[in-house]
């Protein structure tokens, strides 16, 4: 049992990350910092067994931080009582993560917090986190079944099946979802949600899981090298990722690269390093017509191409199985929402450069006025107060007054309507 109880301690503290207020425990006079439970063989209040495949532990919390604490609620000291019949049990180590989760308050400090009413939890975070499986949810379902150990303090077995905090446990994994981080987090504790299991609730088609440190991309990889064909990004169902730097030389036959929107969607592309990016360039010749390498960002009306940093979850692509745009590219959580989650910041990647041999003949060269005006700060990562440098195919001043005249944009023969 000693070896599965340390299984359950690891497991809470991957997941309870943030260090709670010192308490002087009044019997000792000693500082508790930042919980102390006491783990016993036999269960609490009473009997120390009810026989094989019954009861199997028990706990709770002993005392609690006060209401004006900075950790409001949040126990200090609490108690784990294991069947003596059951206490060889196989699955010892689920067990007890069960039960050390409600020796750390679940639910006594949910309703201590007004979190409870009847048989609904309705703590925002845990609410999000089950949102997930059923978007119209109002609160999350609790046990009403079961002795008075089990209803109104689970989730509710019917609908979580095999969920860590049901009131029972499940033949093979019980997993530790992110409903029940979220629980936690109501509760006032700093947590990680990439601690959390992989789990699906029964009938939803969704399944959540760690949100970090598992390397998983929502996207497609594209590979960084130098291109030697013609090469066009047009997938608007995907986010495209970029770690490394695209290059494109001379042109010779049909090379070049192309990011292209649809008239109906965005082509987004996420670059995650500080020298990622794009990369046009050129080699002189012993031709006077060589031409460069041509990089072409093609947008469309409504639907720009978004080049952004991989830590941005403001945009996406591709849908899940519930019909919701995928945006977290990176999987490792919402900024705001999850504390694993990393914000964009600028120098998050290098940018689009086009260097002095390149195709640039249709590019006006611009001066950033970031440097000598605004005192090194990034002023243009701010779309509203960025700097402005043009319109892309403006309409001619000139013309007749027929829609050709007006509209149509100069190209070759190959592309009548490109720029």
């Amino acid at each position: 049992a000693k070896d599965a109880l340390q299984v359950a301690i690891n497991k809470w503290e991957s997941i309870i990350v943030g260090d709670l207020t010192a308490v002087t425990d009044p019997a000792t006079g000693q500082p508790i910092d930042d919980i102390q439970i006491f783990v016993q063989a036999g269960l609490l209040g009473g009997s120390t067994t009810d026989g094989a495949g019954g009861v199997l532990a028990n706990a709770g919390p002993l005392a609690f931080r006060s209401a004006t604490d900075t950790n409001k609620y949040l126990p200090y000291k609490a108690q784990v009582g294991i069947d003596t019949a059951d206490i060889n049990d196989s699955q010892m180590a689920t067990i007890l993560a069960h039960e050390l989760g409600h020796a750390l308050g679940l639910p006594n400090v949910s309703n201590l917090l007004n979190l409870i009413s009847g048989f609904n939890y309705v703590g925002a975070n845990a609410l999000r986190e089950f949102q997930r499986f059923q978007p119209t949810a109002t609160a999350v379902p609790l046990e009403t079944g079961g002795g008075a150990g089990t209803t109104g303090s689970h989730w509710s077995e019917a609908v979580f099946d095999n969920e860590l905090m049901t009131g029972y446990i499940n033949a093979g994994v019980n997993p530790l979802s992110r409903v029940t981080i979220g629980a936690f987090e109501d509760m006032g504790y700093t947590v990680s949600y990439a601690a959390a299991d992989s789990y699906s609730l029964p009938g939803s088609g969704v399944t959540t899981g760690s949100s970090g440190g598992n390397g998983s991309i929502s996207g497609v990889k594209i590979r960084a090298e130098n291109i030697t064909v013609e090469s066009v990004w047009d997938d608007t169902d995907m986010v495209h990722v970029l770690k490394g730097n695209v290059t494109v030389d001379n042109f010779h036959t049909a090379t070049g690269l192309r990011l292209m929107s649809r008239s109906d969607a965005s082509l987004v592309v996420k670059v995650d390093g500080a020298s990622s990016g794009f990369t046009a360039t050129g080699t002189p010749q012993e031709i006077g017509d060589r031409i460069g390498g041509t990089v072409q960002v093609v947008g469309q009306p409504g639907f720009p191409v978004v080049l952004t940093s991989l830590a941005d979850d403001s945009v996406g692509a591709s849908l899940d199985s519930l019909g919701r745009t995928v945006k977290d590219t990176n999987n490792d959580g919402t900024v705001g929402v999850d504390t694993t989650a990393t914000a964009p910041a600028p120098g998050d990647w290098k940018g689009l450069q086009f260097l002095p041999l390149s195709n640039d003949t249709n590019v006006s060269i611009q001066k950033e006025a970031e440097k000598p005006y605004t005192g090194k700060l990034e002023a243009n990562q701010t779309a509203s107060a960025a700097q402005v440098l043009g319109v892309l195919a403006p309409n001619f001043a000139t013309g007749g007054n027929s829609t050709e005249s007006a509209q149509n944009k100069g190209g070759d023969d190959t592309r009548k309507n490109g720029f």
